[in-house]
């Protein structure tokens, strides 16, 4: 897709969802326009094929990190993270009637700490009228944690669902996904608790830059899930 104006730097964080009403795919993706080393400014494009793509009027500046777009009853919604200062990065959610023109920015503290501190992808879950969010957050050199929070109505902070994260990279182990982040999580049908998560896997000690896909699974087994409906408050 191309309006014209190329952006100057990267493109990242594609997102693509079928639109029902068009009858057509819509693409939404981040990119740096000027340059300089920072994504800036989220596109759209349609398409009825999946292989030629007409960019549509939407234009977002915002930093769109794990950008993920949802089809949801009434509009659409959108979410990203954004870093909100040196330590502090912020869960951003955004609603649409009709995937062009874009509410302004919820923002939700998603992480915060000292030192090597860092929010980078996210996968939305919702669970019996509960919206939950696994975020992977790099909390100290080479340590990156899934960890499981709640969205509470008019709450401005996510609130942890769990205590213990749901997965904790190993650095230190001799396998290809020791960094596993850029989850996609879907909840299997006929076993309550269970979920398939696609996942982008790299090694951290050689910086080579090579990675790949992986599957995994992960389990909420029935003690997780209580705790989660004691401490998360169901969407009105």
């Amino acid at each position: 897709a191309d309006d014209g104006q190329p952006q100057k730097g990267a493109a990242a964080f594609p997102a693509v969802v079928y639109d029902e009403q068009k009858r057509l795919y819509r693409l939404f993706w981040s990119v740096d326009m000027d340059g300089d080393g920072s994504y800036d400014t989220i596109l759209g494009a349609e398409s009825e094929t999946l292989r030629n793509w007409r960019r549509t009027p939407m234009r977002l500046a915002a930093q769109g990190l794990g950008l993920k777009v949802k089809r949801e009853a009434g509009g659409w919604s959108m979410s990203y993270s954004e870093r909100a200062g040196d330590n502090t990065f912020l869960l951003v959610s955004r609603r649409s009637a009709d995937a062009i023109s874009w509410s302004a920015e919820t923002g939700r503290e998603a992480a915060k700490g000292v030192g090597q501190s860092g929010l980078y992808t996210h996968k939305r879950l919702d669970l019996d009228g509960r919206r939950l969010w696994i975020i992977d957050r790099l909390l100290a050199k080479d340590r990156m944690e899934w960890q499981l929070f709640c969205e509470t109505p008019g709450e401005d902070e996510l609130i942890p669902a769990l205590d213990e994260p749901v997965h904790v990279s190993d650095a230190g182990a001799d396998r290809w996904d020791q960094h596993r982040y850029g989850m996609d999580i879907l909840e299997e049908v006929g076993r309550p608790g269970w979920f398939t998560v696609y996942y982008n896997g790299i090694r951290t000690d050689r910086g080579d830059g090579n990675g790949m896909i992986g599957r995994a699974e992960l389990h909420l087994d029935q003690a997780k899930l209580a705790t989660v409906s004691s401490r998360c408050s169901k969407q009105p």
